[in-house]
Parts: structure tokens; sequence; C-alpha cells
């Protein structure tokens, strides 16, 4: 599956192969196209964005977030907006059990969480940790 959020996929005239879009670029377009599914990576500039509480294991990892100026939020309430501009973007198709369902209706996503796995990775159950499928 090709991922879309490196802003490569078809550009005129091509990038230079070690250009990165920056990350409030890849999470705004993503919120203006509707995206549902998301890097965790992405997940504390996201809460930031909606004014929603960064999860404490977030806040507490030192360097994990990366700092950006959040501009002043242009409406009020704008965990609703989100939800309005989602069920617009969607034609009204239910997004409530996707990532950004979940950050629409205030609930913490987890890294672990099954819509945000990897493909190709596989859960090792006694390590706990993510290991690459070879075969």
């Amino acid at each position: 599956m090709l991922h879309f959020d490196t802003l490569k996929f078809y550009s005129v005239p091509c990038l230079p192969s070690d250009w990165r879009p920056p990350r409030w670029l890849v999470r705004d377009l993503g919120i203006f196209a509707g995206r549902l599914y998301f890097d965790f990576a992405e997940y504390p500039s996201i809460c930031e964005v909606v004014r929603l509480p960064l999860p404490n294991a977030l806040s507490s990892v030192e360097g994990g977030v990366e700092t950006e100026k959040i501009p002043k939020p242009f409406t009020k309430a704008p965990l609703e907006f989100l939800q309005q501009w989602l069920l617009t973007r969607r034609k009204g198709q239910d997004f409530s059990h996707t990532p950004m369902g979940n950050v629409c209706c205030g609930k913490e996503v987890k890294e672990d969480s099954v819509y945000l796995a990897c493909p190709g990775k596989v859960r090792d159950p006694a390590s706990d940790s993510l290991d690459i499928d070879e075969g």
C-alpha cells in the first residue's frame, strides 16, 4: 500500500530524494483531505491542534513531542468542527471506529491499536514487541 503522507506520490517536477515535508503540512493536509488514519507519531501534533490534552505517557517523554507554535484556534470548539468537517468530507459515512473518530470523541489513541498496526509487522506475544515478518 502506498503511503501518501510523504507527499512524493505524484510531484512535478520530481522532488529530491532526501526531501521531507514539514510535519505541520502533512497534518494539516490530512485534516483538510478528511484522512481518518494516521501514523502514531502524528498523534501529539493532532492533539495540540484540536486542543486535546496529551496523554501522560506522551507528555512525560523528554523530546517525544515536536514543539511548534500552534496558532490561535479558528473556532471555539475545534473537536466539534473536526467532527463536522470529517462528516462532510466522508459524505455522512461513519468514521467513529477510526483513529480520527477517537480523536473527535476525545478518546485516547494508543500506539498498539489494531488500526495503527504497520503492515508487514507481527506482534511477538513473548517479547511484547513488533518484529518484521520476513516470510
